[in-house]
């Protein structure tokens, strides 16, 4: 049964748009069926552990692949290839998926994930408008080569011009990036994506297929991952209680709620906040939802004072991953969670304190965590 028609529900097969504009790169292991195996052609590099076994046998069941499979396979593998598979139903291993093009990398049972996530991590770490630029034309040209050619010089002047580029020359002449540098953090769990991890600046994506089975996705979309949004009004609401909560005590703040993918959703500056609290309100809510689930907290202070016990040369061996010597953990910040799920967080900026800031923020979230959905 399919999903409802929402104009922003994004097709995890591709199959319709809206489509996705972050890359993504798969993990699988074991047994990897009929729908799973469509989601895994549906990503953009593909990481397979030794003992993966691919299967796509609806031809035997009465019916036909139809998440994509006769499509993915026929342009990746040659038509041949495909139908050696495709027609007759039979399995095939890792290795003859690598010869097929289907699968890029192959890994030992049970590391499959970790390349998967260090190759997420080298997109994550690339200029994001360079990355989407590189993906869309890339994905035009598939449809049309011509098109996407035409395409290249306009937006490659566009891409020169931007921040992005900027900010690359800067990292390339030694001086510190202008912004906090993306990392790859944990998103969410379901039977078929799991864990499906995204980056903070919502760049790259990492989805492990483990062992998904004959029957798994018969009934189309009953297992894939559902995730949530923090709706705008909501959003608006919590940055309108913080900045009172703030006002109340005398001081000037920026409040703004941000989503998974640091992008922000409301923003409300106070009568005498500074022009500063603007960006700092972002860092702290960026704290808050880049690095608070990778310690499994909550707040961005936490985050601070954990990576305060830690010196820089320490920080490799007892944290889940390596901060660059440039990168600020601002205290401020509360991620906004619905169960386990982190859909974003709200950061304050301005408070004489970051205790004051999480204070603040705190109001704001409890303006509105009761009807969160």
């Amino acid at each position: 049964m399919l999903p409802p028609k929402d104009p922003d529900f994004i097709n995890p097969f591709g199959l319709r748009p809206p489509f996705r504009t972050k890359p993504v790169v798969v993990a699988a292991q074991g047994a990897t069926q009929l729908g799973a195996h469509e989601l895994f052609l549906a990503c953009d590099i593909r990481v397979a552990a030794t003992d993966a076994v691919f299967r796509q046998h609806e031809v035997v069941r009465g019916v036909f692949p139809g998440g994509g499979a006769t499509v993915r396979m026929t342009r990746e593998a040659g038509w041949a290839n495909a139908m050696r598979y495709l027609l007759t139903g039979d399995e095939w291993g890792a290795e003859e998926a690598r010869r097929l093009s289907l699968v890029q990398e192959i890994t030992p049972p049970g590391k499959q994930l970790d390349r998967a996530i260090e190759l997420a991590q080298k997109i994550a770490a690339a200029a994001p408008l360079g990355v989407s630029a590189t993906l869309a034309t890339a994905h035009q040209a598939i449809s049309s080569e011509e098109a996407a050619l035409q395409g290249l010089l306009p937006e490659f002047q566009k891409i020169t011009q931007s921040e992005d580029a900027q900010e690359a020359q800067r990292a390339f002449s030694g001086r510190p990036p202008a912004r906090v540098p993306r990392v790859v953090s944990r998103r969410g769990y379901c039977d078929l994506a799991t864990p499906l991890r995204l980056t903070k600046a919502g760049m790259a994506v990492v989805v492990a297929a483990a062992s998904v089975n004959g029957g798994a996705m018969e009934h189309g979309y009953a297992q894939t991952l559902v995730t949530h949004r923090i709706p705008a009004a909501l959003a608006m609401e919590a940055v309108e209680a913080a900045v009172a909560a703030c006002a109340g005590q005398g001081y000037g703040v920026t409040a703004t709620v941000i989503d998974a993918d640091a992008e922000r959703i409301a923003v409300l500056r106070g009568d005498t906040a500074g022009v500063h609290t603007f960006e700092a309100s972002w860092g702290k809510a960026y704290t808050a939802v880049g690095f608070a689930p990778i310690f499994k907290l909550d707040s961005g202070g936490e985050v601070a004072e954990r990576v305060a016990q830690f010196s820089a040369r320490q920080l490799a061996g007892t944290l889940p991953f390596q901060p660059p010597e440039s990168m600020i953990f601002r205290a401020g910040g509360l991620t906004i969670k619905l169960g386990d799920e982190v859909l974003g967080a709200i950061g304050v900026g301005g408070a004489p304190t970051a205790q004051a800031d999480e204070a603040c923020a705190r109001a704001g979230l409890d303006k509105i965590r009761d009807r969160l959905r």
